[in-house]
């Protein structure tokens, strides 16, 4: 099992400082994800409004991915050593509200694939540096803190099927729905500048030179690219899935976003318990070969109730996988920590360069269904892939010990 280093011991002060940090970077993350997770439920409503196919919708988040990722690297070695992952995460989370508001009320399909750039761009800033905050607490602290940090990206898109399911249900347009949410979204970041992060002095660092990822990061970013792809398809297709192939009534499209994000908060809460009880190479391996294995004969089942369930078991199983593969991914190198996750999440993030017109390509020509039982093996891959990764990491550990 990995251990966090302990921190040394703090004063009061320092712990309030640090505690205010840690739900910083954590409400970051929560609510640009709760207007995600309305996002989610609408796409139905928006693919028809535009009458999109699955591969021009597949070009929306092709554009999407393709900004995060510029955004991930920019900010990985340039904007996080120069400004600090605090006040980056915040300026991020404000101009990201608006951008999602303006992609996702475009009146035409030019003018979607142009704003969801610089949404994708800001969205790519928000996720690694508060990732990038939370490890720093990690080790200022000794505690397991990104499974927990990772539970408030969970919460957001239950949070977020939740509200959007019920507005659907209640005919509320799109048109009052996104712009109220970006005012919240700017406001709110205001509101955390001014309690968590006003007059702490930021963490800089000096600008890493640019060039390839390190060799032992590149493992575990193939394992978040698999992931995360792969996730970004039950979130982004979900809905589609149900109310198109399975004819499910539209309201309840998002009751598998829902569900899987139920079963990633309840597993992401005792995410710090559960790897200590367990250690890593089950909670990251075994359980994720368990859960493709349990996935796949629902999916091919066709039976909606049947898969709902399922996914509440699979988000359980596979929460803690992509928390897993983060703080490896740090751990090889902690002075370059940041650097490290930047290049995790761009590699994670190219992940979805691939999935969308993947996923476009196999709607349009079989069904979503074939989609989401390729991903069910992938998952049942990945669970190998880090089970082999864990076991080289200890042998090395074992190595450095006994030199």
């Amino acid at each position: 099992m990995s251990s966090v280093a302990s921190g040394l011991p703090l004063t009061t002060e320092q712990q309030a400082t640090a505690i205010r940090i840690i739900w910083a970077a954590r409400l970051v993350v929560l609510f640009p994800m709760i207007s995600v997770g309305i996002w989610f439920v609408y796409i139905p409503w928006k693919v028809a409004v535009l009458n999109l196919t699955p591969l021009d919708f597949s070009k929306v988040l092709l554009c999407f991915a393709i900004s995060s990722i510029t955004a991930t690297q920019l900010g990985g070695r340039r904007l996080i050593p120069r400004f600090g992952a605090g006040p980056l995460m915040i300026a991020a989370m404000c101009c990201f509200s608006p951008c999602l508001a303006l992609a996702v009320l475009a009146p035409t399909y030019l003018l979607m694939l142009l704003a969801v750039i610089p949404c994708g761009f800001f969205f790519g800033l928000v996720a690694p540096s508060a990732t990038a905050e939370t490890f720093r607490m990690e080790k200022l602290t000794g505690r397991f803190l990104m499974p927990m940090h990772s539970a408030f990206f969970s919460i957001g898109s239950l949070v977020g099927s939740v509200v959007g399911g019920t507005l659907l249900q209640l005919e509320v347009p799109a048109h009052w729905v996104f712009p109220i949410m970006a005012g919240n979204g700017m406001f709110v970041s205001l509101l955390l500048w001014k309690i968590c992060l006003q007059g702490e002095r930021p963490a800089r660092t000096q600008a890493p030179p640019l060039r390839w990822p390190d060799r032992r990061v590149l493992g575990f970013g193939i394992l978040g690219a698999l992931s995360l792809s792969t996730i970004g398809v039950v979130l982004d297709w979900s809905a589609l899935w149900l109310t198109r192939d399975m004819l499910v009534p539209m309201a309840y499209g998002g009751a598998i976003i829902f569900a899987f994000s139920l079963g990633e908060i309840a597993a992401r809460l005792r995410g710090e318990s559960l790897i200590q009880r367990f250690g890593e190479m089950r909670i990251g391996s075994h359980a994720m070969i368990l859960g493709g294995a349990v996935l796949l004969p629902a999916v091919l089942s066709q039976n909606p109730v049947l898969i709902v369930l399922v996914f509440l078991f699979f988000g359980f199983v596979s929460a803690n996988f992509f928390p897993t593969v983060m703080r490896n991914a740090a751990e090889i190198d902690p002075e370059n920590a940041g650097v490290n996750i930047a290049d995790v999440n761009t590699l994670s993030m190219a992940g979805l360069l691939f999935g969308p017109p993947l996923v476009g390509y196999i709607a349009e020509h079989y069904s979503i269904t074939h989609t989401m039982a390729l991903l069910a093996v992938i998952w049942g891959c990945n669970g190998v892939g880090m089970y082999f990764l864990l076991r080289a990491k200890q042998q090395r550990t074992q190595h450095i010990s006994i030199a």
